[in-house]
């Protein structure tokens, strides 16, 4: 999703709330990510709705959309689709 070096610059930040930063790249990490989760969107997930609602100083954004480790954006909550 990011450049090495963009995710090289984020891996200080690992474990920190992440929110995308614009409308397409919220679309590229949920066609990548929530897409392929048994609770994405159209699954009844409500993280990606919460995200869109509250700022990422709230309470109530979610945690489960952080800075991974190795610098990208992950979702702690993910849990891939039976094949």
């Amino acid at each position: 999703m990011y450049t090495k070096e963009h995710a090289e610059l984020l891996k200080p930040r690992a474990g920190e709330k992440w929110r995308p930063s614009n409308g397409f790249e919220g679309d590229v990490f949920t066609s990548n990510v929530c897409a392929s989760c048994v609770c994405g969107p159209s699954r009844n997930c409500s993280i990606a709705l919460a995200v869109l609602i509250h700022a990422v100083t709230d309470s109530e954004y979610p945690a489960e959309w952080q800075i991974g480790g190795d610098g990208l954006p992950t979702c702690t909550a993910w849990t891939g689709v039976p094949s």
